[in-house]
């Protein structure tokens, strides 16, 4: 998905959405589950509220890396025209 000469910006780009990714994950569901203990749910239902919040997040993400993923191979979508819209585009 990257040209050979931009490899560098793109790994870089990888590690450091994977690094803000993974710290802004883990704020969102210890939010999830305070905010669940604030309103008087059990510490167990916290935490399941967390983990499916949490398997939302990452269905969301695959999803969307898949449509991308498709659309750079070439294939169509029917609804991938925001791909196009928000710059991603194949060189």
């Amino acid at each position: 998905m990257v040209d050979r000469a931009d490899q560098s910006v793109g790994g870089a780009i990888f590690s450091t959405s994977y690094t803000i990714g993974g710290g802004l994950g883990t704020a969102l569901s210890s939010l999830v589950v305070t905010g669940r203990q604030n309103a008087g749910a059990s510490l167990l239902d916290s935490l399941k509220a967390a983990f499916g919040f949490t398997a939302a997040m990452a269905w969301f993400g695959t999803s969307h890396k898949a449509m991308i993923r498709l659309r750079a191979d070439g294939s169509r979508l029917g609804s991938v025209h925001w791909i196009e819209t928000c710059g991603y585009r194949q060189r």
